[in-house]
């Protein structure tokens, strides 16, 4: 069965990845609490996506055996990955320096190459694809537990951790900001992953659930989203429990006018990896064409500009890809990831 309304959503976060990245392609001095509210609203958004992410792949479980599942996996994953890495790997390596210790340029250039693409660093939405690789070769062990639904009794606790740890807790106290970087998120996102499988094993169960308690949903979400502004970056991470709280009331409202946003939305859910893949070279070269036409590399932080930069940057990433398609035909998949 085809979950239109949780496919509006991937199209829905996919934007919201794509607005968390223009955030940081702005200047916000002049303008810190607007700067807090977008980064609340949209940093993280992987989150969402990784939460889908869990739910469609225990949907299709059923139907899917391991090894079709992982041919899949390394065709429309991995090798759109490792191709659209070229670029980026030729730019960390010889051209600019990343913000990886200087250690990482100590290495021959072919083990610098892999250790960018381990790690993700060589473009900033690339740590994507490292870290959701961990989840597919786990993929026998989580479909194990789920054959064990008691076994998700102790999804609150793993919820509650990934709140107090934050993307970098493990990182952290491991005292490696390169290789523990990767494993850092896994952790830190495997509670959303597990969370979005339950919700797919007894999704008409938590849909129902879900319709009855949205008042519930928005009223936690406004408080996380507050408290996030209010200890911006502290100790305990409200921006994981707005997004896990805010689920429910995006997947309520997506399934309640799924006539009318499908439409809307579709486009964008159909090219999300694509746009995950590419979003970050798009970003890239505006910030390199704009001095050449005469323009400013950053722009104040306003709302205007904000909202005009995600819409250019999500538009270009679906005119490109879609030309994409359209020459490379049915090889686009292992080429852009859609």
């Amino acid at each position: 069965m085809f979950l239109s309304h949780v496919h509006s959503f991937r199209g829905l976060a996919i934007v919201g990845i794509v607005g968390a990245h223009c955030i940081h392609s702005l200047d916000w001095d002049a303008s810190a609490i607007e700067y807090k509210l977008f980064d609340t609203l949209f940093n993280q958004s992987s989150i969402w996506f990784f939460f889908i992410a869990g739910l469609l792949f225990q949907h299709l479980s059923a139907k899917v055996t391991l090894k079709k599942y992982y041919i899949n996996k390394l065709k429309n994953v991995i090798l759109p990955y490792l191709i659209l890495s070229i670029p980026a790997l030729y730019a960390s390596i010889y051209l600019i320096r990343q913000d990886v210790p200087e250690y990482l340029y100590e290495y021959q250039k072919w083990q610098q190459a892999l250790a960018f693409l381990i790690t993700g660093k060589h473009l900033a939405p690339f740590w994507f694809v490292p870290t959701i690789s961990l989840f597919y070769l786990l993929a026998p062990v989580l479909l194990w537990l789920d054959k064990r639904p008691k076994v998700y009794l102790l999804l609150p606790v793993f919820l509650l951790l990934s709140a107090l740890l934050g993307r970098s807790g493990l990182q952290a106290m491991i005292g490696d900001p390169l290789f523990a970087s990767v494993p850092s998120k896994a952790l830190y996102l495997f509670s959303v992953y597990w969370l979005g499988m339950v919700v797919g094993k007894f999704h008409d169960e938590f849909m129902d659930f879900f319709r009855k308690s949205v008042v519930f949903f928005w009223g936690a979400s406004i408080l996380c989203f507050s408290m996030n502004i209010i200890y911006f970056r502290e100790q305990v991470h409200f921006i994981f429990l707005f997004k896990i709280l805010f689920i429910p009331v995006l997947l309520v409202s997506l399934f309640k006018f799924d006539q009318q946003v499908r439409s809307s939305f579709r486009k964008l859910g159909d090219l999300s990896f694509g746009i995950f893949f590419i979003h970050g070279y798009v970003l890239a070269a505006l910030k390199l064409g704009l001095p050449v036409i005469g323009l400013p590399s950053h722009f104040p932080g306003e709302l205007w500009i904000y909202i005009l930069l995600v819409a250019l940057v999500s538009v270009a990433c679906v005119q490109i890809l879609s030309l994409g398609r359209l020459l490379l035909g049915s090889r686009s998949r292992t080429v852009l990831g859609v």
